[in-house]
Protein backbone atom coordinates (compact mmCIF):
# COMPACT_ATOMS: atom_id res chain seq x y z
CA UNK A 1 0.00 0.00 0.00
CA UNK A 2 1.31 3.55 -0.79
CA UNK A 3 -0.22 6.51 0.88
CA UNK A 4 0.16 10.03 -0.13
CA UNK A 5 -1.40 12.97 1.64
CA UNK A 6 -2.51 16.36 -0.52
CA UNK A 7 -2.02 19.29 2.09
CA UNK A 8 -4.38 21.98 -0.25
CA UNK A 9 -7.11 20.03 0.64
CA UNK A 10 -6.08 18.15 3.56
CA UNK A 11 -6.93 14.62 2.08
CA UNK A 12 -5.34 11.13 2.11
CA UNK A 13 -5.38 8.90 -0.72
CA UNK A 14 -4.71 5.29 -0.14
CA UNK A 15 -3.63 3.30 -3.03
CA UNK A 16 -4.13 -0.49 -2.09
CA UNK A 17 -2.59 -2.99 -4.41
CA UNK A 18 -4.82 -5.47 -5.74
CA UNK A 19 -8.72 -5.32 -6.26
CA UNK A 20 -10.61 -5.39 -2.86
CA UNK A 21 -13.88 -5.20 -2.02
CA UNK A 22 -15.94 -2.00 -1.13
CA UNK A 23 -16.49 -3.69 2.55
CA UNK A 24 -12.75 -3.70 3.11
CA UNK A 25 -11.57 -0.12 1.35
CA UNK A 26 -14.24 1.26 3.91
CA UNK A 27 -12.63 -0.40 6.73
CA UNK A 28 -9.42 0.56 5.44
CA UNK A 29 -10.71 4.27 5.26
CA UNK A 30 -12.09 3.78 8.74
CA UNK A 31 -8.95 2.26 10.68
CA UNK A 32 -6.78 5.02 9.24
CA UNK A 33 -8.98 7.97 10.21
CA UNK A 34 -8.93 6.81 13.71
CA UNK A 35 -5.36 6.66 13.29
CA UNK A 36 -4.64 9.99 11.62
CA UNK A 37 -7.59 12.47 12.88
CA UNK A 38 -6.13 14.97 11.54
CA UNK A 39 -7.23 14.06 7.80
CA UNK A 40 -10.49 15.86 6.58
CA UNK A 41 -10.73 12.48 4.50
CA UNK A 42 -9.66 9.37 3.31
CA UNK A 43 -9.99 7.88 -0.12
CA UNK A 44 -8.71 4.24 -0.65
CA UNK A 45 -8.41 3.66 -4.00
CA UNK A 46 -7.50 -0.12 -5.99
CA UNK A 47 -6.27 -1.70 -8.79
CA UNK A 48 -9.58 -1.62 -10.42
CA UNK A 49 -10.72 1.86 -9.43
CA UNK A 50 -7.08 3.54 -10.42
CA UNK A 51 -3.93 1.43 -10.88
CA UNK A 52 -0.98 3.27 -8.90
CA UNK A 53 0.35 4.08 -11.93
CA UNK A 54 -2.15 5.96 -12.24
CA UNK A 55 -1.69 7.83 -8.86
CA UNK A 56 2.01 7.95 -9.53
CA UNK A 57 1.42 10.42 -12.63
CA UNK A 58 -0.51 12.20 -10.18
CA UNK A 59 2.64 12.58 -7.78
CA UNK A 60 4.60 13.36 -11.25
CA UNK A 61 2.66 15.35 -12.25
CA UNK A 62 3.34 18.54 -9.35
CA UNK A 63 0.41 17.94 -7.70
CA UNK A 64 0.83 18.76 -4.21
CA UNK A 65 1.33 14.90 -2.61
CA UNK A 66 3.46 14.10 0.17
CA UNK A 67 4.15 10.30 1.00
Amino acid sequence: MKSYYISSINLWVLGVYGVVSQDTKEKIRTEFKKQVSTAKDVVVLDEWTAPLTVVESLKNNKISLKN
